[in-house]
């Protein structure tokens, strides 16, 4: 089984996390981070309970609209600052995949585009968090979670191909 993606930024953008929060806080807007069996179960484990939902099978971070993720404090995440984890979306960002019939759309999350200021700054997105999207998104194909297959291993599985050079 092989799994096709179609990258859909510039090869040389890149991109360098500043710690801003806009991303936590859902740009004033309607914040919604899905969650992974390996992201419940580290969370869970640090004694944290009731911090998602399940919609129709989709497990989310609970989050009120307009207020940023719960564990976003005083401009920084708990979860990195005390434990060194994101949850998978959250460590992947600012790249978003789009599934279409037989492929996949690796992209720039839209309101990243107006918002982050971490873009156009340090390392190649190509050469950083697009292994790891892909990477985590055929292990999610495979077995449900991000985590669960070696980063080599699923990317054997997928092919990708630029949009833009």
């Amino acid at each position: 089984m092989r799994f096709l993606f179609l990258a859909e930024f510039d090869k040389n953008l890149r991109f360098r996390c500043l710690l801003c929060g806009r991303c936590c806080t859902g740009y004033n807007g309607g914040l919604k981070l899905e969650l992974y069996k390996s992201d419940i179960d580290f969370i869970a484990s640090k004694n944290y309970k009731d911090f998602y939902e399940d919609k129709n099978g989709i497990k989310l971070m609970k989050i009120k609209y307009g207020m940023p993720c719960p564990f976003y404090e005083n401009g920084l995440c708990k979860l990195k600052l005390l434990y060194g984890f994101f949850p998978w979306n959250c460590s992947v960002y600012p790249l978003q995949v789009v599934e279409h019939s037989g492929f996949f759309v690796v992209r720039i999350n839209p309101a990243a585009l107006e918002e982050c200021p971490g873009l156009g700054r340090g390392p190649r997105l190509r050469d950083t968090l697009l292994r790891k999207i892909i990477s985590g998104v055929v292990s999610i194909k495979m077995t449900s979670d991000p985590r669960t297959l070696p980063q080599d291993i699923a990317l054997s599985l997928a092919e990708v191909r630029w949009s833009k050079s």
